[in-house]
């Protein structure tokens, strides 16, 4: 049955997530990453995984940011993807905002409140800054100190301050890019802060790795130009 998350009553969601222990299926980016840390924080969670392929999952399994390749799925699906199917069989939990948002939602009175600014990262990372609620912004100030980030033009360099959430989701990405998702989802699930969780020592490792196979395939895969067409293959 689809539902819309935002019409749901705190007695539905406990029915349907509540009294249960879910094997959590999600998407493997900073939104998926994001909604599963969230989850694991307000319900019984028994294992998170990263499909490689998007929509491979099995029956009842909790699905997270994905929407299932077989429309008989019986589970439950927390998305906000435009569906192909109605999938009968699924508590379909519907919104249109980024899933880790539609989580918080559901899970807001469950999530401890110094854990709330986890959903940043994946509200910003699917283009949804404007979508955080307000009260994440009061409960982490942190998220909108300064952070100076130096650029440099010729032998000077000048320092511009941006906000700390802003460097949340590529780093968080930077895991899922280089194929490591779990990592990314129990570093943010430990981090107490966010500046705890872009300190942890795998931010750094995972970020450079991404940077090198950026290189590696600018540098291999040069752009051919012909006529007015740009013509560009890769291998990643």
């Amino acid at each position: 049955m689809k539902r819309d998350v935002n019409e749901l009553t705190k007695e539905q969601v406990e029915a349907i997530l509540g009294n249960r222990v879910h094997r959590v299926s999600t998407h493997s980016d900073a939104d998926g990453i994001s909604a599963a840390v969230l989850f694991t924080l307000a319900w019984q969670v028994e294992s998170v995984k990263f499909p490689e392929e998007f929509g491979d999952v099995q029956n009842g399994d909790t699905v997270l940011d994905m929407l299932p390749i077989d429309s008989s799925f019986s589970g439950i699906i927390i998305d906000h993807h435009i569906p192909k199917n109605e999938y009968p069989n699924a508590e379909y939990l519907h919104g249109q905002e980024p899933a880790s948002l539609l989580v918080f939602k559901l899970s807001k009175d469950r999530i401890p409140k110094d854990s709330w600014w986890k959903v940043v990262p994946g509200c910003v990372g699917d283009g949804y800054e404007e979508a955080v609620p307000p009260e994440v912004w009061m409960s982490c100030k942190e998220l909108v100190y300064g952070q100076a980030n130096a650029y440099s033009r010729g032998p000077e360099f000048s320092l511009y301050p941006r906000p700390l959430f802003e460097k949340l989701s590529p780093a968080l990405n930077a895991f899922a890019r280089t194929g490591h998702a779990e990592a990314g989802y129990r570093v943010l699930l430990q981090a107490r802060t966010p500046k705890e969780f872009l300190q942890h020592s795998l931010v750094e490792e995972y970020k450079k790795a991404l940077s090198n196979e950026e290189k590696r395939i600018l540098e291999e895969y040069p752009v051919q130009e012909v006529g007015p067409i740009l013509y560009w293959e890769i291998n990643t």
